[in-house]
């Protein structure tokens, strides 16, 4: 069938077709919650789609921001009246009418013992039958003006993007003529084609509904009319109101509705406001107490340390050299150690210049010479690990270490994030998930670049007479080492570790861009992509293409989390999306920490 594309939508009929795109979108994604469908959020979306047009300008056809302002459909309150009033007199392609209901919620804000009720707005919107779902997508190809269909697919596609936290109804996604990527099923181009097929409805169904939908306007100002110039059977002309009189008398209770509504509207917020802060405070609580029950005591980090004392003894008795030395690496030299964290070693100058022979087997005669197991061995109730030379395992450990101490809101941070990637195991650099290593650059480049102002510094961006010059195996691994220098400068931030957990979730849950961004803790950034993965062999296993980037600090172009597939990728992603972020963000502690 054909449709006359000049055809011009006003702006109210306009904004009904996205709002009931948006409806569509949402249908049955809130089935956990009964469906219930805050109005809340109808508003946020038609907000967005608002600030969207009106600060870029991107739709050409698109006289929505004029008419979401003027009639305040970005407040709840807004959208409220509008389902009540002005929806029912315009043309609606929603397989059917929703009713505003409301649900009172009980809060009890302990810390300054005030008790009340939180009022919640909803429609029901249950996830629509397959026929609901085709009889729509039917109507929007042949009912709405064929001009209009890639600005309504574009700005679905922003909003799937910016404003809601899943996929919407589905399906591909184009780039249109408009130069923008928009939903494919709401494409002009898309529906060019599906009209040619759809043969139930008739031509001038549009100006049908339209007409429909004006006769119905008519009839409640009429009934309106009647309401206000209804005469008293008495005193007719005395009681009789003139026209102007009832305008005025209407404009005052509007005005009076209106501040009603702004004082609720303002007590709300400050009630939403009070019962958040208090969820965070609950988390800031609980993190500190998981960091002082995982952290290890003094009599532990004296062990590992007279461990490492003893180890070295031995190794210079069975040389006879004393520049033979042994050092900490990885947690217990950074600081991210645990009660149960493995305790790691590494020895230098074993071996002479001249020294030949394998050194591995070496290594381990001389602990068993110096009464000592091999290795990889059980010292007392320590797991431990020995190795040899690993000078850049010592540096990156001592980085980390220094960052640690210059805010104490790292090491609660880290014990938290650390649970949560524990339980939903995406932690294990061998699986070719998370490695430790990985996680803290993570955090600590969250904390240089995304929080603002920034909680840590730069360390390997400082004045050169600062850092301290060093080079290992040629790469350059200076950077200041006194953490005093920067004692204060996370002063200016002074978010909650509470707080900071969220917003470290969301962004890696639906900010950081996986694929072509990469964590730079050197610059201390989060920017585009700057190096590519180095040629892989036919018999390496390992990926051809980096599905993460996160960057060594000192080894340019290395990527810890190079490993990494696809698919761990997407698993890391909907950890902090689906399960920390969501489950942190609404207080609840046992079900987001518990092992």
């Amino acid at each position: 069938m054909s449709i006359n594309s000049a055809t011009t939508l006003s702006a109210a009929e306009w904004t009904g077709i996205l709002y009931d795109l948006i409806l569509f979108e949402n249908s049955g994604k809130y089935a956990c919650d009964s469906d219930e469908y805050p109005i809340n959020n109808i508003a946020d979306a038609l907000m967005n789609a608002w600030y969207w047009q009106e600060n870029k300008g991107c739709l050409s056809n698109c006289p929505v921001d004029s008419y979401i302002s003027k009639n305040s459909l970005y407040t709840p309150d807004g959208i409220t009246m509008y389902i009540n009033t002005t929806r029912r007199h315009t043309f609606s392609i929603f397989p059917y009418p929703l009713t505003v209901r409301t649900k009172n919620t009980s809060y009890h804000l302990v810390g300054i013992n005030q008790k009340g009720v939180i009022r919640t707005d909803f429609v029901s919107l249950p996830k629509l039958s397959g026929r609901d779902q085709q009889d729509f997508l039917d109507d929007y190809a042949a009912i709405i003006p064929s001009n209009y269909h890639d600005d309504f697919a574009t700005v679905i596609q922003h909003l799937r993007d910016n404003c809601w936290i899943h996929g919407g109804s589905g399906g591909r996604t184009r780039l249109l003529a408009n130069g923008l990527e928009g939903v494919t099923k709401f494409s002009k181009k898309h529906n060019d084609k599906k009209r040619l097929v759809i043969t139930h409805i008739l031509p001038g169904e549009l100006e049908r509904r339209r007409a429909f939908s004006r006769q119905l306007e008519i009839n409640a100002a009429v009934r309106q009319k009647q309401d206000f110039t209804r005469p008293d059977a008495q005193k007719p002309e005395q009681n009789r109101k003139q026209p102007q009189d009832d305008i005025n008398i209407l404009e005052k209770r509007l005005d009076a509705m209106r501040l009603e509504v702004e004082e609720r509207q303002q007590l709300k917020e400050r009630q939403e406001m009070e019962a958040r802060a208090q969820r965070i405070a609950s988390i800031t609580r609980y993190m500190i107490t998981l960091q002082t029950s995982q952290m290890p005591t003094d009599d532990i980090i004296n062990s590992v340390q007279d461990l490492r004392q003893a180890l070295q003894a031995g190794l210079r008795r069975y040389t006879g050299r004393e520049n033979v030395t042994v050092h900490l690496l990885g947690s217990f030299e950074s600081g991210l150690a645990s009660k149960t964290s493995d305790a790691d070693f590494t020895a230098y100058n074993f071996f002479s210049p001249n020294s030949r022979g394998n050194s591995i087997a070496e290594l381990a005669n001389a602990l068993r010479w110096a009464g000592l197991p091999i290795v990889s061995f059980t010292a007392g109730k320590f797991q431990c690990d020995m190795s040899m030379d690993q000078h850049m395992g010592v540096i990156n450990s001592k980085l980390i270490a220094t960052y640690r101490k210059i805010d104490n809101r790292f090491l609660t941070l880290w014990f938290t994030i650390r649970l949560i990637a524990k339980k939903h195991e995406i932690l294990s650099g061998s699986t070719r998930y998370l490695s430790s290593y990985a996680l803290a650059m993570m955090l600590i480049v969250f904390l240089q670049d995304v929080c603002n102002p920034p909680i840590l510094p730069r360390l390997q961006q400082q004045n050169r007479r600062q850092m301290l010059r060093r080079m290992i195996d040629g790469y350059d691994c200076s950077f200041d080492h006194n953490w005093s220098n920067h004692q204060k400068f996370g002063g200016a931030n002074t978010t909650s570790v509470g707080q900071l957990l969220i917003d470290f979730c969301r962004f890696y849950g639906y900010t950081f861009k996986y694929a072509t961004e990469e964590l730079n803790p050197c610059l201390g950034v989060v920017k585009s992509r700057s190096f590519n993965p180095p040629p892989r062999s036919p018999a390496d296993r390992r990926p051809k293409d980096w599905a993460m980037c996160v960057l060594d600090p000192f080894i340019a172009g290395r990527n810890v989390a190079g490993n990494s597939q696809k698919h761990h990728v997407a698993k890391i992603q909907k950890c902090f999306q689906e399960y920390a972020f969501g489950e942190v963000d609404v207080g609840d502690l046992k079900k987001a920490f518990e092992r």
